[in-house]
């Protein structure tokens, strides 16, 4: 029976190997927290602006007579179908046209019962799914 020793290149490599290993499992791992950390940097922002473009819009529904006028002075490429305004913005969050948007907000206004009533809604449009809504409701004094 003659047995060979195990020479100290095998068990070196054999080691190395298995750092090498643990190496990219570790840098898989990191990689994949780097990842999952930017999509929720990028939905956090996309949330926060839309909070903030739906709350302004609000705003203008809410604190004025004459909206319409006011919409239409505040967007500048503000698009109207049948009464209702939508506002569309390009991946930098700027208004745009419709061709360049990547995000649009709905505003719906309606006069009911002596109220003046809007529902202001961000979308996204590549998927066509809501970001964030507000619903808006001001009475309207009577006229003497």
């Amino acid at each position: 029976m003659n047995r060979q020793p195990i020479k100290r290149s095998t068990i070196f490599l054999m080691e190395l190997i298995i750092v090498i290993l643990f190496f990219c499992l570790t840098g898989t791992l990191c990689i994949q927290l780097f990842v999952k950390a930017h999509l929720m940097s990028s939905r956090s922002r996309e949330l926060t602006v839309s909070v903030n473009e739906v709350s302004s819009a609000a705003a203008l529904v809410e604190n004025t007579q004459d909206t319409e006028v006011l919409i239409r002075e505040h967007y500048p490429f503000v698009e109207e179908e049948n009464g209702n305004f939508i506002v569309y913005y390009n991946n930098k969050w700027d208004v745009c046209t419709k061709d360049e948007a990547i995000y649009s907000m709905d505003i719906r206004l309606s006069n009911e019962n002596g109220f003046h009533t809007g529902d202001v809604t961000m979308y996204n449009v590549t998927d066509n799914t809501a970001i964030y809504q507000i619903a808006v409701r001001k009475h309207l004094a009577a006229k003497p």
